[in-house]
């Protein structure tokens, strides 16, 4: 049993072969995957960096690349940027990497110490392929849970329960900040 695609699930899938884009996106579309497809690396890089920050609502859960790509950047170039460039981790921004099957296991090897979770082999088996990206979501899913958590505790452990204010520890951790603030001056009245 696998669970089902959430219909809010954005993969960024970069690849240049019409063909295989096309065979690829109608397989993808038709699990439920909501996909953005481009044809070139430098076009992908700038999806991710404006996804969030012009509001417009399609930050991307994974991205899906090929390794040889037509244009300046590669796949692999792409995957450098991701990691170094955006400073997105594995968790944060997954990357599954489509490689060709006679580039045997250095290429393999390449793709993960370059930072990608995972890879498969063209000719792409649908199976495979939906499995692996349904792995790389759940990996993200939890890793946005326990972020949430993680800021939660914070929130909890800075502010006093009984008032909603922010407690000694959070005056001794950022006291100084605030009082070398001249918006919260002054601070006594």
């Amino acid at each position: 049993f696998h669970r089902p695609f959430r219909c809010d699930e954005w993969l960024l899938y970069v690849e240049d072969s019409p063909t295989a884009a096309a065979h690829t996106l109608r397989m993808m579309e038709h699990h439920g995957l909501r996909v953005t497809h481009t044809l070139m690396a430098e076009e992908a890089l700038e999806l991710l960096q404006q996804a969030g920050h012009d509001g417009c609502g399609c930050n991307f859960d994974i991205v899906i690349t090929d390794f040889y790509l037509k244009g300046r950047m590669t796949g692999g170039d792409l995957l450098h940027a991701v990691r170094a460039k955006l400073r997105m981790s594995q968790q944060e921004m997954p990357v599954l990497v489509i490689t060709s099957s006679d580039d045997g296991e250095n290429r393999q090897v390449e793709v993960f110490h370059a930072g990608g979770n995972d890879f498969v082999s063209k000719p792409i088996v649908p199976e495979i392929l939906l499995a692996r990206i349904r792995s790389l979501l759940l990996i993200k899913q939890q890793f946005a849970a326990l972020k949430s958590q993680t800021e939660e505790m914070h929130r909890l452990s800075i502010t006093d329960s009984l008032t909603g204010v922010r407690n000694k520890r959070y005056l001794l951790d950022h006291g100084e900040q605030f009082l070398a603030d001249r918006r919260n001056q002054p601070v006594t009245a």
